[in-house]
This record gives structure tokens, C-alpha cells and sequence, in this order.
């Protein structure tokens, strides 16, 4: 059973390296340039971490950079809320989304002692992150139903990006919902809660990677869409 583990585990390593390589020529257009950074970001955070791993696991040396996940998490959360604040809705809404967001990552780094300690829990960002991907996510899907204005949806970028995260963070909410009352039961089980991370992973690369394949192909450049 662990080769499953192992080969969805390098699947969504290398998913991530290639939706990063592919969305390279994407880094002028915004705010498709957020999510090319964010893939971007994703895999060098994976990079950093196999390398630590490897050191620690081979050679017992610690680099002190085993996890760089509470940074990661400031940095994805930061990327995303810079991404939805490209779409048309209330300046309002807007101020207000970079005021909470503002005051979560200050309170998120004030109550961390040491953001590349392995076991710096980060999920407060990644809950934040979830259900700020699941909230516009919804609006925009609500959108393209009520004002049915995509001729094309199967060849639109948007649709793909932004599927891409509103399917991983959904699945993302979900496991932490279920890791505690599963891990009681189970430790063990914890592990295909693991596994179920990386095959979102492997989901979200795959649809960028056509989200931004389209982008070259039909060569859209971005609209503002409105969320209203």
C-alpha cells in the first residue's frame, strides 16, 4: 500500500512543477499571475521541504527548515485574497476583506514563536484560506448561472483556475473537519487523510494547467467579472 502513497505523493510534486513551468509566460497577466506565483510557490515550499527531509532522515542534520508551512500559509492565504480583490464587486466589500485579512495574518504571526518549526500549526490560515475560496467561489459559480453571459464555459480560463481552488480548499476544509475525530479512531487513518491532500493537489495542478492552456489558445486576456 505504500507505493500508492509514494507514487500520488511524486504525482503531486510533479504535477505542481509542471503547472508552474507552464503558467511561467502567464507572469504579466493579472491576476492569473497570482495563481501562476501561488503553484509557483507551492512547489518551491515542496522543494525546501523534500531537500530538509532528506538530510534530517539520511544524515540526522537538521536544517531547521523541515516545514515551512506557517509561512506558506501566510504567503498562500495573502495570494488568494490579492486574486479575488481583481474581480468587480463592492469597494466595501473589498476594504473590508483587506482589513480582517490584515488582522488575521498579524494575529496569526503574533501568536507563532518560530514559523519554520515543523510543528507550527497553521490552521487558522489554511481554515481562512478554505472558506475564502469556497465564499467567492460561490458567487462567481452563482454568476455564471444567473447572468449566463460565457458562450464558451468548457474553453473559458476562469472557469478552470478558479475550479482549481475551489475544489482543493473545499476538500481541504473537509479533512480538517475530519482529522481529529478520525486520528482518535485511528492513527493510521490519519495517513489517507495524507493521501487525500495530494490527489487535490494533483486535481487543482491539472486544472490550472488547462486553465492556463486555454489562455494561450483562445489568448484571453482578463475581464473583470463581476461577482454582483
Amino acid at each position: 500500500m505504500s507505493y500508492i502513497f509514494d507514487i500520488v505523493f511524486y504525482a503531486s510534486f510533479i504535477s505542481a512543477g509542471t503547472s508552474a513551468l507552464f503558467g511561467l509566460k502567464l507572469i504579466r497577466i493579472r491576476p492569473i499571475n497570482m495563481l501562476v506565483l501561488l503553484v509557483s510557490i507551492s512547489f518551491l515550499a515542496d522543494v525546501i521541504n523534500a531537500i530538509s527531509s532528506f538530510y534530517y532522515l539520511e544524515f540526522k542534520i537538521d536544517l531547521g527548515i523541515r516545514s515551512v508551512g506557517a509561512a506558506y500559509r501566510i504567503l498562500e492565504f495573502l495570494i488568494i485574497v490579492l486574486f479575488f480583490r481583481a474581480f468587480d464587486y463592492s469597494v466595501t466589500l473589498k476594504n473590508v476583506l483587506t482589513l480582517l485579512s490584515s488582522v488575521l495574518v498579524i494575529y496569526f504571526i503574533s501568536i507563532q514563536e518560530d514559523f519554520f518549526n515543523i510543528r507550527v500549526d497553521s490552521t487558522i490560515m489554511r481554515v481562512s484560506s478554505a472558506c475564502l475560496v469556497i465564499l467567492f467561489g460561490m458567487l462567481f459559480y452563482k454568476s455564471i448561472i444567473t447572468k449566463m453571459e460565457v458562450p464558451n464555459i468548457e474553453k473559458w480560463p476562469p472557469f478552470y483556475l478558479i475550479s482549481a481552488l475551489f475544489i482543493y480548499f473545499s476538500g481541504v476544509l473537509m479533512a480538517l473537519i475530519l482529522q481529529r475525530p478520525i486520528t482518535k479512531i485511528d492513527l493510521q487513518v490519519g495517513s489517507y487523510l495524507l493521501m487525500f491532500h495530494n490527489i487535490l493537489l494533483i486535481v487543482r495542478n491539472v486544472l490550472l494547467i488547462v486553465g492556463f492552456y486555454y489562455t494561450y489558445k483562445t489568448k484571453y486576456k482578463w475581464e473583470h467579472i463581476s461577482l454582483v
